[in-house]
Order: C-alpha cells, then sequence, then structure tokens
C-alpha cells in the first residue's frame, strides 16, 4: 500500500513527486506474531476494532502487537492462539523457548508454570532468560512437559503437576 503525495508548497522539493509508505506496511515483521495476526485478520475481513473486541483489548493494543511494537501479555495469549488457530509462530527451538510456549498456551505466569514442574518462580525466570538448568533437572521438566503437553493444544484439565 502507497500513499502518494503531490504539490506541497511548504515541502523543500516542492512539484516534486514522492511516496510515502502506509504506516502499517513499514515495519512489518516478515513472521512471528505480528504478520501471522495481521495477515489473519486482513484474510478474514476484519477490522483492528472487532478483533480487539474478540481479545479483550483496543484496537490501538491490535496496531502494537501487529507492528512488533509490543508483546501481548501472558493472560492474553490463549485467546490470540485460539483466534489465529494455531501456534506455530512461537518458537520452540531452545528450552526457555518451550517454557515460553507452554506458558503462553496456558496463560499462566511464571509463578504457575513452576508450581506446575515443582520449582520455585525465580528459576523459571532464569531459564527462561536463557540460563540452563542442570541436565538431570531439564530432562526432569521436558518429560514434564511432553507428557502433558505432546498435543500443544492440551485442555489444561489434562495437566498433571509435577509430584
Amino acid at each position: 500500500i502507497v500513499n502518494t503525495l503531490g504539490f506541497v508548497p511548504f515541502f523543500p522539493v516542492s512539484g516534486k513527486r514522492f511516496e510515502i509508505p502506509h504506516p502499517d506496511v513499514v515495519a512489518l515483521p516478515d513472521t512471528g506474531l505480528p504478520r501471522s495476526l495481521r495477515d489473519t485478520r486482513l484474510k478474514r475481513g476484519l477490522s483492528k476494532r472487532s478483533v480487539a473486541l474478540k481479545l479483550g483489548v483496543t484496537s490501538d493494543v491490535i496496531g502494537y502487537w501487529e507492528r512488533g511494537n509490543h508483546l501481548p501479555r501472558i493472560h492474553y495469549m490463549p485467546a490470540i492462539i485460539s483466534f489465529l488457530g494455531d501456534d506455530t509462530w512461537l518458537p520452540v527451538q531452545t528450552f526457555a523457548d518451550r517454557l515460553y510456549k507452554v506458558r503462553a498456551l496456558r496463560g499462566w505466569s511464571q509463578a504457575k508454570l513452576a508450581a506446575f514442574v515443582g520449582y520455585d518462580e525465580r528459576s523459571v525466570a532464569r531459564w527462561e532468560s536463557g540460563t540452563m538448568p542442570p541436565r538431570k533437572t531439564r530432562d526432569l521438566i521436558e518429560d514434564l512437559i511432553a507428557s502433558n503437553l505432546g498435543n500443544a493444544v492440551a485442555s489444561p484439565s489434562t495437566l498433571r503437576p509435577h509430584p
């Protein structure tokens, strides 16, 4: 989408034509949540306002998310994933990514995930920031996550906390 402006008398290059890219297209990331959210919204013919009403936010917030200016708070993630119909835009390459994905699917805080896996909240925060737990701990948590989230859209009621 390109808006073209014509003659602007106070502009130093007056009399010349120039193009200004539409702000919604300028810095739109190629992948991830911003692209998925915008593409899904446009494909369904929905306005930012109608998506905002579905997700319980304002249309400005939808704009921030679509441009990648802000990440949604974790408690909005289940509704966003449901609206998009998939969670493939969430990275899962690292242990930290997988922990975040579990929280995003459930809308859980770090404290809730910590209680689920049987560790303290500070440990989960460190792990999500990239600090690796000991291999035995990591394997135990990965097994717990896999056994409960093998199907990435498992119901929260099927989750079994760490003993």
